[in-house]
């Protein structure tokens, strides 16, 4: 499909056509929300003393989404017309301030933070990413993102996440998350390259496996004797086998190409299914 808008001089106009043929009819009146912010920055300053998150301003919104926990009518539909620009109303609880558009762009702003922090230098106060090894390396022009959390299983919120990321490309709201090039083009059904992609998630490791590969005999002894094993670190910081009782298996030299290929696919694949 990408190769065909990129040729295509209606590009643009095909687009739109698509997101208009599919947009649901929204509601009369937006849903009205009650958000407790007060509670969501208490929870952001320290996250470990509520690891359901539930005063986050996300979880406050959530359950206008979630089908089994609310009626019908109010459920956040996503697919809008452009000139929906308003999805629910609030009222920050002890702020004494009543939505006209404004609520609603803070609130959405406030998810976004609690999502993706912008500081890199604060906790992320939800479980759904986690920042990448390049946040850690101040050389690398990328270290700013975040990647799906590969060990939260909640994917009912994911789906909701991906239903806002579409809600805010129809309606050209701002929700912003700091997702590398890997993530974007998996999300799009686009093909991922190790040596290109992956770098703006862990350029450390593309240069170490590249390094890796080159090495002779000597100079691999010497770099890692016995210590390396069938294992490597995901991105939440997990150490996995990349085959049965890895950890104990050292890889040895002429070995090294398939212990790379193993790697790749496991830290390549590592938030496949969040996303």
């Amino acid at each position: 499909m990408k190769p065909f808008l990129l040729l295509s001089k209606q590009s643009t106009a095909l687009i739109t056509h698509c997101l208009r043929s599919s947009e649901s009819t929204p509601p009369h009146t937006p849903p009205k929300l009650y958000i407790n912010r007060h509670l969501a920055r208490e929870h952001r300053a320290n996250p470990a003393l509520d690891p359901s998150c539930r005063n986050a301003v996300f979880t406050q919104v959530w359950p206008h989404h979630a089908p089994r926990r609310v009626p019908a009518r109010l459920l956040l539909l996503c697919r809008w017309p452009l000139s929906y620009s308003q999805w629910w109303e609030c009222e920050f609880i002890t702020e004494g301030i009543f939505d006209n558009g404004g609520g609603f762009r803070d609130s959405l702003s406030d998810v976004s933070e609690e999502l993706c922090p912008s500081s890199g230098d604060v906790p992320v106060p939800l479980p759904f990413f986690v920042r990448t090894s390049n946040q850690g390396n101040s050389s690398s022009d990328t270290r700013d993102m975040y990647v799906p959390n590969p060990s939260c299983k909640d994917f009912p919120k994911y789906e909701w996440i991906g239903q806002l990321m579409g809600a805010a490309l129809r309606s050209r709201e701002f929700l912003i998350l700091s997702l590398p090039a890997l993530v974007w083009k998996q999300l799009a059904g686009e093909e991922v390259s190790w040596s290109k992609d992956f770098a703006t998630v862990d350029s450390e490791l593309v240069k170490l496996l590249e390094l890796l590969e080159g090495v002779d005999r000597e100079a691999f002894e010497f770099m890692f004797g016995r210590e390396l094993t069938y294992t490597t670190v995901l991105s939440d910081q997990r150490v996995v086998e990349l085959i049965p009782k890895g950890s104990s298996t050292v890889v040895r030299y002429e070995d090294r190409k398939e212990f790379i290929r193993l790697v790749q696919r496991a830290r390549m694949e590592e938030s496949k299914e969040q996303v």
